[in-house]
């Protein structure tokens, strides 16, 4: 699968907030406000929380 080439990563990071989904197992299901941020660390690897 080809890549591409002109990928701008630090437009992908900082807070993503849900803005719907489908039910989840492993979430409760009066969950609310539902977010994730998103980070580089100094060796070039991404923290996904």
């Amino acid at each position: 699968m080809p890549t591409v080439s002109n990928f701008e990563l630090n437009c992908y990071l900082g807070t993503w907030y849900e803005i719907a989904c489908l039910p989840m197992k492993h979430q409760p299901e009066d969950s609310i406000d539902i977010s994730a941020v998103d980070s580089l660390h100094e060796n070039g690897t991404i923290r996904a929380a």
